[in-house]
């Protein structure tokens, strides 16, 4: 499958084997390395309810694999992707509480949940709290959200809710 897939450019064919082999036998290692390149394809397809199913059965089946930490997150990002906001704050809170020292990540998470609560006009204060705490704790872990416009742009949605 993954010849298939990376080398002779036929991603077709490589899900086709990989599913083959998840199907055959879902909890061998092998499996796990399929579902990882179904659920990645369909994330990177746009494929977000595909991607969102596959990346749950890994976290679930494949749960000792350092991978499950991805695909929590991965499963908040389907979700936000979809638009079911409360199914992705809920995923991203829980990322957040189960993963507290991942400073990889850990901005883009707060970036996420405070932008889900930033488009709720009832939550833009539990938003406001959520920002300030990334322009806080993280000033330069996000170049490309500058700390001054993220500022600006808080003030001006909560005197907007204000209003």
């Amino acid at each position: 499958g993954k010849i298939y897939y990376n080398q002779f450019d036929n991603p077709e064919r490589g899900l086709e084997i990989f599913e083959k082999l998840v199907l055959s036998n879902p909890m061998a290692l092998e499996s796990g390395e399929a579902l990882w390149y179904i659920s990645r394809h369909h994330f990177r397809e746009n494929e977000y309810g595909l991607a969102c199913r596959n990346f749950l059965q890994f976290m679930l089946d494949f749960s000792d694999d350092e991978r499950s930490q991805v695909a929590r997150l991965r499963i908040a990002d389907c979700f936000f992707e979809l638009g079911d906001l409360d199914s992705a704050v809920k995923y991203y809170v829980d990322y957040r509480n189960r993963h507290p020292d991942d400073l990889q990540n850990l901005p883009y998470v707060l970036l996420r949940i405070g932008t889900v609560y930033a488009s709720q006009p009832d939550s833009v204060i539990q938003a406001r709290t959520v920002f300030s705490r990334v322009v806080e704790e993280f000033p330069n872990a996000m170049p490309h959200v500058p700390g001054l416009c993220m500022v600006f742009a808080l003030s001006w949605q909560c005197h907007r809710w204000e209003s």
